[in-house]
């Protein structure tokens, strides 16, 4: 189920390069309403439309820069998830966005 929450916000994000711009499109794209995604990278890269590497570093460039969080699954692809933070004010968090728990400060 695609959360339009997700794509629209992805939408209005900057990115340093074009390839980490389609894979937080594709990423938005593929999310659940809790901003959470799980292609493998290679079907992440087919749907980019480039190889694996390229995959690869654009999501290492989405980490980086805050707008996804990756974590590891044994034996499966990872999870990925959609931050949705406010890049306006860095830090901060726009209301009514989606945002995993272990990404929040309590």
């Amino acid at each position: 189920m695609m959360s339009m929450e997700a794509l629209d916000w992805a939408v209005g994000q900057r990115t340093k390069s074009a390839g980490a711009r389609v894979a937080l499109l594709v990423l938005a794209h593929r999310a659940n309403t809790k901003g959470e995604c799980w292609p493998s990278l290679k079907r992440l890269a087919d749907e980019m439309g480039m190889e694996v590497r390229g995959a690869r570093r654009a999501v290492a460039e989405l980490e980086a820069a805050g707008l996804v969080a990756r974590a590891s699954r044994y034996r499966q692809s990872n999870v990925f998830r959609l931050t949705m933070q406010c890049d306006a004010v860095p830090g901060t968090i726009m209301p009514g966005t989606m945002v995993p728990p272990e990404l929040t400060r309590n």
